[in-house]
């Protein structure tokens, strides 16, 4: 078999295309694909053609291809605008959307990864696929832990698809979240839905469970340990404006009261039975 003159393809295409005979232009370009399959630049070209011929399905197969290898090769803008044209040819399909929004995740566009992620399943959830819609909603909590809206949407899915254990163990995730935040009554009240679906169980049983049953916090955060307890406050102190503090073990002990009240510094004033080492 002759070796192929890419050069002299490329130039026949070419003449080929400008004639409008677009279908011509594609056998000439699929033998350089043949020769080279990672020629993207000419697999994307035979994509082109192929919507000049209306030929939506067999344009968007050429394009998945290349959108495929960049995403791949971790050429990130290249696929988004490889994926847009697939998007604008068919609207309908959603695996453009699902592979944009992964994109704009990993480039850190949140925003318009939630976009794409919202538009797939609120379509899924009109036409009642609801475990569809739930491993968009999953995708979208992976990306965006902290939106727990989306999380106890996702939970409300799981519910009604009748996984009651995943959407308990969602709504331990979120009440632990709202225990990070200081949002004690909310936590309990997710809590208590989670119980209603599944039982609780000890691998279900929340990070902060000890936080939120004696609601202590720490600025806003969830405490779970308690610091030890100096002695005893002695009698009367506070009315000299006194404040009991935390005291710290090994420390030494404080002053009492009647060693700072009826000792003085001063040998000629000091009272007997007062020791010189008194403190004031």
């Amino acid at each position: 078999m002759a070796k192929i003159n890419p050069v002299k393809l490329k130039q026949d295409a070419e003449k080929e295309e400008r004639s409008g005979r677009f279908e011509k232009a594609i056998e000439l370009l699929k033998q350089l694909v043949q020769e080279n399959p990672r020629d993207w630049n000419t697999i994307n070209r035979i994509g082109d053609l192929y919507v000049k011929l209306n030929n939506v399905k067999a344009a968007n197969e050429q394009y998945a291809r290349v959108a495929e290898f960049y995403s791949k090769d971790g050429f990130y803008l290249k696929a988004i605008a490889v994926w847009k044209k697939i998007n604008k040819n068919d609207p309908t399909q959603f695996d453009a959307y699902l592979n944009l929004a992964d994109l704009y995740a990993k480039q850190g566009l949140l925003v318009e990864a939630k976009g794409q992620f919202q538009i797939v399943i609120d379509e899924y959830v009109k036409r009642n696929k609801i475990r569809e819609a739930g491993e968009a909603l999953r995708r979208l909590a992976e990306i965006d832990p902290a939106d727990l809206k989306v999380r106890i949407r996702l939970a409300e899915l799981y519910s009604r698809e009748g996984r009651g254990e995943k959407a308990a163990e969602e709504y331990v995730a979120i009440a632990d979240e709202l225990v990070k935040k200081g949002h004690l009554a909310e936590a309990l009240q997710v809590l208590d839905k989670g119980r209603k679906i599944a039982p609780p169980t000890r691998a279900s049983r929340p990070k902060s469970a000890g936080c939120i049953s004696s609601r202590r916090t720490t600025r806003g955060r969830c405490s779970t340990s308690r610091r030890p307890a100096g002695p005893p406050l002695p009698t009367g102190m506070s009315r000299f404006g006194w404040r009991k503090r935390t005291w710290a073990p090994g420390a030494p002990a404080r002053p009492t009261l009647s060693s700072r009240s009826s000792c003085s510094p001063t040998p000629a004033t000091r009272k007997p039975g007062c020791s010189s080492a008194a403190s004031p």
